[in-house]
């Protein structure tokens, strides 16, 4: 072989130089890749923790318009220690009363038509750590207290607004529940999602990091909604 074609074989390889090179430069992006998704898979699930009590709770609203009978979120667990470990802790019921005004029973999701009350997987939310809807590192805040019917539920009527007591609205008219980020919480941030329910029964979600979403607002006696052209009034 002559020998210029042979020294023009050898500089089109790749030497093992290079490799390690290629090699160092795809770990450092996997660490940075590592790291992104480290804070933004929790931030991620907190959102979408708290998107699914806004979604629960708009069908319940939905539902008691189209059934006639009252619905409710009840809420069941939250997590007492936000600055401790990274368990998630939470709970809530989505349930189905038994009459139009003071309902005396309530049947969690499925409703069961037979009212033997034992499907319950529905209407069933828990994101404690082991549980089936649970969120790595996202738990439910204790929440100011709630009155409502039965203590600690947000209950729907007909109309689809709120029967819970004015006391249980905060001075800007909703019923909030929070959702924490704990990660971010034990890196001295906050990235917290709360649920906020006005007396319309109208819901909202709002961040401290992002706009809100949707523009509702409210007082304990009143709310009005005006994103898009809708409306919405309490008695």
């Amino acid at each position: 072989m002559p020998l210029g074609q042979a020294r023009r074989q050898r500089r089109g390889g790749v030497t093992l130089v290079e490799i390690a090179i290629v090699i160092a430069i795809i770990g450092i992006l996997a660490a940075v890749a590592g790291t992104l998704l480290n804070d933004t898979l929790p931030s991620w699930r907190t959102r979408r923790a708290s998107r699914e009590l806004s979604a629960a709770l708009n069908q319940c609203r939905q539902l008691a318009i189209a059934q006639g009978v009252e619905y409710r979120v009840r809420m069941a667990d939250s997590d007492p220690d936000l600055n401790g470990s990274s368990e998630s802790v939470g709970s809530y019921f989505i349930e189905r009363g038994n009459a139009a005004t003071g309902s005396t029973a309530w049947d969690i999701l499925p409703w069961d038509m037979d009212g033997s009350g034992t499907e319950t997987g529905e209407g069933t939310v828990v994101l404690t750590e082991g549980g089936e809807d649970a969120q790595r590192g996202v738990s439910i805040a204790p929440w100011n207290p709630i009155s409502g019917v039965d203590g600690d539920d947000i209950v729907f009527s007909p109309r689809g607004w709120l029967v819970n007591p004015v006391s249980d609205f905060n001075a800007d008219g909703y019923v909030e529940i929070t959702f924490v980020n704990k990660r971010a919480r034990a890196n001295g941030q906050t990235d917290d999602w709360t649920v906020m329910v006005s007396r319309g029964g109208l819901v909202r979600l709002e961040s401290n990091r992002q706009t809100p979403v949707g523009a509702p607002s409210g007082t304990p006696s009143a709310s009005e909604w005006t994103t898009s052209g809708a409306t919405g009034h309490a008695p």
